[in-house]
């Protein structure tokens, strides 16, 4: 009866695996034809909105819309959301701890994103987040965030919407650490308004905790995060857009009022 029992469960959980690969090749397969859909949309409408340039926000935003909601939803992630997303150009800041972080953030604000030096290097990655207009920073370099507020203030000018993660990087994902200043600094200056958002995420039950799938651990690589989020059945996520922004002349005080707001609707991953 042991030797039934134990060969049974055997066959459960070669099954569940299958299902869970079969699910990711499925997700994979449709996630990269829409991808290239939009890669396509985007080389064809370029040359249009280098020729005008005050095209560029509302069609990049336009691309990116429906592409980052889609990608999303292929891959299993349903949304709750709640309050309503800051409207072109606009400053935004919020926790991070996933790179679904980007994709949900894109599909409801289309904004340019800050992001980390090495992501340029990434296969296709890099290549999609330079045509989209990403700001990269090295974090390693102190005084590269002099060019990198230059260009945050370029993007608003230019009518985008920027978002930063202010943790510098991806959080610890039980609390949320201190929000760095610095790129707040464009804002501080010319007293311009801060908007923010939260990110929560949960997964089924008889699922891992999003602690063990959705966190983005130190060392881990993308494909394979990607991947493994791609064979769970569902991930359950919840963003919230702050109803008022903040506005502050110094950019110390601005972060503590940005970091206070996202980290007391934080729900800390398990």
């Amino acid at each position: 009866m042991t030797e039934y029992q134990g060969s049974s469960q055997e066959t459960q959980t070669r099954n569940a695996g299958m299902v869970a690969q079969g699910r990711m090749v499925i997700r994979l397969s449709i996630i990269t034809f829409v991808t290239l859909i939009g890669l396509m949309t985007r080389l064809v409408t370029r040359p249009v909105t280098l020729a005008i340039p005050r095209w560029e926000a509302p069609v990049r935003a336009w691309i990116m819309h429906p592409w980052a909601k889609a990608v999303v939803w292929l891959a299993g992630v349903r949304i709750q959301h709640s309050g309503e997303p800051p409207r072109r150009p606009f400053y935004l800041v919020s926790n991070h701890v996933t790179f679904l972080d980007i994709l949900i953030l894109a599909g409801y604000t289309g904004a340019v994103f800050v992001a980390k030096s090495e992501v340029q290097d990434w296969p296709v990655v890099g290549f999609l987040s330079r045509l989209f207009n990403v700001i990269f920073i090295r974090r390693e370099d102190i005084r590269d965030t002099r060019r990198v507020n230059e260009a945050i203030r370029a993007a608003l000018a230019e009518g985008h919407g920027v978002a930063i993660f202010a943790e510098g990087g991806i959080g610890p994902g039980d609390h949320i650490e201190r929000f760095k200043p610095s790129l707040l600094e464009p804002a501080a200056q010319a007293g311009y308004p801060v908007y923010w958002a939260v990110l929560n995420y949960d997964t089924p039950e008889g699922c891992p905790s999003p602690g063990e799938m959705v966190y983005w651990r130190k060392g881990v690589p993308f494909a394979r995060m990607m991947l493994g989020i791609l064979r769970m059945p569902r991930v359950h996520a919840e963003i919230i857009f702050g109803d008022e922004p903040s506005r502050a002349d110094n950019r110390k005080q601005l972060a503590e009022e940005l970091h206070h707001e996202v980290s007391s609707r934080f729900k800390p991953l398990e």
